[in-house]
């Protein structure tokens, strides 16, 4: 079926499939009706246009799923389907088909896509794709690794009882209407895995009681973001921009925070940054990047100056605190910061003194060597 047209509706429903199945390049100008088709090889839909409504209901392909660069004008129903082997719905511009000299396309739902209660059993990729209308993932199940990277979500987004059992990246993903990850007033998402939400426009987002706990959140915007009760430990959040963001009761332990903006962030006497009265050594007395810190280890422990970074960080704290009234909080980041510059300190005075034993040894060695002529 490879680079053919469809001038009438293509009815392939409960069709079975037995070998590979080659639509790529095909243009679909009527109704495509795949619902409860079987397919026991690979399939491909690479750069094949559905210009009306594409109905996979039930679709289950056993084999691997090439999508690339696949243009959705229509209602793209997915609802239901599963998928046994990698499938790939990413825009891949290097992507040319070997029949083919035409320039590659990018994939597009330009209407409402559902893929709600569908089953990936393997890898699978989203990349780069373009979902301008609202995009339903309920209750969809992602057992293999997934990849939505820099992908644009336009509408209305949901992710609703949603499970990632592996890896998944959203890195460089816009969702302008924000990511619905709670129902019925709680957070529906699993994640077996931290996700990966760097560069990521969040602004907006509700994640309240979210747990991302060691999520990578590094220079998302989380602007005008409800956080409240999430579970930030050990979060990777540098230079995130966090301003007029909810952070009533947030967890921020051993959450890297270096270069983070909290500009009008709201905190109050349960937001956590793992500091304790006592201020003793250990896992709850200092942020990340401190060298006296001994907790769970992290990137933020290579930080090429941990000591700028601990200081940064601590400042940051203290006005965040200032700004919330939070006297205590202010004055425990404060002797935090001050502990950090006593230690430069020390360590500044300690290779002085090694310079100078170096010196004195040298010159010894000199007029020794001197005497012995």
């Amino acid at each position: 079926f490879w680079n053919r047209g469809f001038h009438q509706e293509a009815d392939f429903g409960e069709a079975t499939f037995e070998d590979r199945v080659d639509f790529s390049n095909a243009i679909f100008h009527a109704e495509a009706k795949f619902w409860h088709a079987q397919i026991s090889a690979d399939c491909e839909f690479a750069e094949a246009i559905f210009e009306s409504e594409a109905q996979f209901e039930r679709f289950n392909c056993t084999g691997e799923a090439n999508m690339i660069n696949t243009q959705f004008e229509a209602l793209a129903m997915f609802r239901n389907c599963e998928f046994g082997a990698s499938v790939d719905f990413s825009t891949q511009s290097e992507y040319t088909d070997r029949r083919t000299t035409e320039t590659p396309s990018e994939t597009v739902f330009s209407d409402r896509v559902v893929f709600s209660e569908s089953q990936f059993h393997s890898q699978t990729a989203f990349s780069d794709v373009m979902f301008a209308a609202n995009s339903e993932f309920e209750a969809t199940v992602f057992s293999g690794a997934a990849t939505f990277d820099h992908s644009e979500f336009m509408s209305q987004t949901s992710f609703q009882n949603a499970t990632f059992r592996s890896e998944c990246s959203f890195a460089g993903c816009q969702f302008v209407s924000g990511i619905a990850v709670r129902k019925d007033g709680s957070f529906t998402t699993t994640f077996f895995e931290p996700p990966i939400l760097r560069d990521a426009d969040l602004s907006g987002v509700d994640f309240r009681d979210a747990p991302l706990s060691e999520a990578i959140l590094s220079n998302a915007d989380l602007t005008d973001a409800t956080l409240q009760g999430a579970d930030l430990s050990y979060t990777q959040l540098e230079g995130a921009l966090l301003n007029r963001s909810n952070c009533f009761n947030v967890n921020f332990t051993g959450a890297a925070l270096n270069g983070s903006v909290f500009g009008d962030a709201q905190i109050n006497d349960q937001t956590e940054f793992g500091f304790d009265d006592t201020g003793r050594i250990g896992i709850h007395g200092f942020c990340i990047y401190d060298q006296r810190y001994t907790g769970h280890k992290s990137r933020a422990n290579d930080h090429p100056n941990r000591d700028q970074a601990a200081i940064a960080t601590y400042l940051a704290i203290e006005n965040l605190a200032a700004e919330n009234g939070l006297s205590q909080l202010q004055g425990q980041a404060f002797v935090r910061r001050q502990g950090v510059r006593r230690q430069q300190e020390r360590r500044r005075i300690a290779n002085t003194d090694d310079l100078l034993d170096r010196i004195r040894a040298l010159l010894s060695w000199g007029l020794d060597t001197a005497s012995w002529a």
